[in-house]
């Protein structure tokens, strides 16, 4: 599961994080999508008052991922 299989700052539905989440299947970016973190939701490209950071848990949950790999 290399950090390059990611694509990151995708943004859920009511959410003020950028997530890193996988690329869906038939490039459907409609469906349900899953992130490195666990969160899942649908992607939004609305635009958002106030500030919009990326997640810890997925950039913590890649870079675990590829330590094992390295191990």
């Amino acid at each position: 599961m290399a950090d390059a299989d990611w694509v990151e700052g995708v943004r859920f539905v009511n959410g003020r994080l950028r997530h890193r989440v996988r690329p869906p299947d038939d490039h459907r970016w409609w469906d349900l999508l899953h992130a490195a973190c666990g969160k899942q939701g649908y992607k939004t490209d609305a635009y958002v008052f106030g500030a919009v950071r990326d997640c810890r848990g997925c950039a913590a949950a890649i870079n675990a991922s590829t330590e094992q790999e390295a191990a």
